[in-house]
């Protein structure tokens, strides 16, 4: 034990080589850090995924709001085909059909199109072809000759 005894006697400070920090200057970061760490994952991420989680719901609720709103539609519709004049009026619509007698008449939109087309080959046929269909329509109307149909020049 004589031998050992001088290497485990402490040694005072002004006779050391090196000088050591003590333990306390590095735990002190060190702890920080772990506590640091501690609130990040027991509050931070919690209240990110609470945040997500409220973003998601109100999401939801514009999409259940949307959908209420389509059943609604629905539901009306459903108590108009619950009477008779509500499916007469949806096999007219749906499936073209007429009573006996009636002439089935459709109107159609007014395309969107430009009144005046180039002046190049393909758009002069086209537009031969529009002034001849109006030249036809005008006499029609005034002739009373009935409805124009679109497969007769």
């Amino acid at each position: 034990m004589a031998r050992t005894s001088g290497f485990t006697r402490p040694i005072p400070k002004e006779d050391r080589v090196i000088q050591r920090r003590s333990g306390q200057a590095i735990a002190w970061p060190v702890g920080i850090l772990v506590v640091i760490a501690f609130v990040v994952a027991l509050l931070i991420l919690p209240v990110r995924q609470w945040v997500n989680q409220r973003r998601d719901v109100a999401r939801a609720k514009e999409e259940l709001v949307a959908l209420a709103d389509a059943n609604a539609e629905l539901a009306k519709e459903i108590e108009k085909l619950r009477t008779p004049e509500g499916v007469e009026m949806a096999i007219r619509t749906e499936l073209g059909f007429v009573k006996p007698g009636e002439q089935p008449l459709e109107i159609l939109d007014d395309p969107s199109a430009p009144k005046k087309l180039p002046k190049a080959w393909p758009y002069t046929m086209v537009s031969n072809i529009l002034i001849v269909r109006a030249e036809a329509a005008k006499s029609a109307a005034e002739n009373d000759d009935g409805v124009l149909s679109p497969l007769t020049p």
